[in-house]
């Protein structure tokens, strides 16, 4: 059997976005030629929360397993850090989810693994591609993490190309200069 996954890259000099139907288009070619996964990632594949779904469960139902590589802020967000970014999770269709309903319309739209990747420019980690206002807190990513968990994500997967069905991965170029419950903690503005 082919354990090959596909991937679409973009030229980010280009900066165009594939259209759904083109996108579905190419998971049917995948699957015609006997590919058995597809990776969502970006970027932050959760920015296009609707679409996600709907692909999600298109290469699902063509064979094609699904792998979303997130940093896992707009599924863990709460308190004061989802009110900061209210705009950015409305334009995405999240704001009114809590991080259960969203790990579990991902699971139901055939996703069967999850990578969080965590880095520097994800975190409140002071680096040159981040700062406290636009980072997401480890607090959020830990929320959902422990979703997925809750879940029945990180367990093996039966088919051994696939691995774990819930991976982290971690960097760090920066030192930690502020506790990242600041930036969720309610406050009384």
């Amino acid at each position: 059997m082919n354990q090959s996954y596909f991937g679409i890259m973009d030229d980010l000099t280009i900066n165009k976005q594939l259209s759904v139907d083109k996108i579905k288009q190419l998971i049917d070619e995948a699957s015609d030629i006997g590919m058995v996964g597809v990776y969502w990632t970006g970027g932050e594949p959760l920015m296009e929360y609707n679409d996600l779904l709907k692909l999600s469960d298109y290469s699902s139902r063509r064979s094609l397993r699904p792998t979303v590589i997130t940093n896992g802020g707009l599924i863990g967000a709460y308190g004061n850090y989802k009110k900061q970014n209210q705009e950015i999770l409305d334009r995405a269709g999240l704001f009114d989810l809590n991080t259960a309903e969203i790990v579990k319309s991902l699971k139901d739209a055939g996703v069967i693994r999850v990578y969080f990747s965590v880095d520097s420019s994800h975190t409140t980690l002071k680096s040159v591609y981040s700062d406290a206002y636009n980072a997401v807190p480890t607090e959020a990513v830990s929320r959902a993490i422990n979703e997925f968990l809750n879940e029945g994500y990180g367990k093996k997967h039966t088919l051994d190309a696939i691995g774990h069905q819930l991976r982290i991965t971690a960097s760090s170029s920066g030192s930690l200069d502020e506790p990242t419950n600041q930036i969720v903690e309610e406050r009384n503005e």
